[in-house]
């Protein structure tokens, strides 16, 4: 005699949908590159805080298709990574167009 052993339902997954960061990040300095998608600007900058900064740092910021590009130069990007001040003061004067 064949039995049929009880089938247990299928569960489906419910899948949330992606949040789409604000913030595209793009930095290049000491011939290193780095690229983020965030929601906190000033987070992701101090996260790669370099040791050594050599040379000039390019920065290209998107939010909802406006572009901001900036170029720090050395001492002007060691003020802004010192102090909380110099991110906030480049932080305000981020101006998308």
């Amino acid at each position: 005699m064949i039995t049929k052993s009880p089938t247990k339902p299928v569960k489906k997954a419910i899948s949330k949908p992606l949040k789409n960061k604000a913030y595209k990040l793009f930095m290049k300095f000491n011939n290193q590159e780095f690229k983020f998608d965030t929601d906190d600007l000033s987070e992701s900058i101090t996260s790669v805080k370099p040791f050594n900064l050599k040379t000039k740092v390019y920065f290209h910021v998107e939010k909802d298709g406006k572009v901001c590009e900036r170029t720090l130069f050395v001492l002007a990007a060691k003020r802004m990574w010192r102090t909380d001040i110099g991110m906030m003061v480049f932080m305000k004067h981020l101006i998308y167009k």
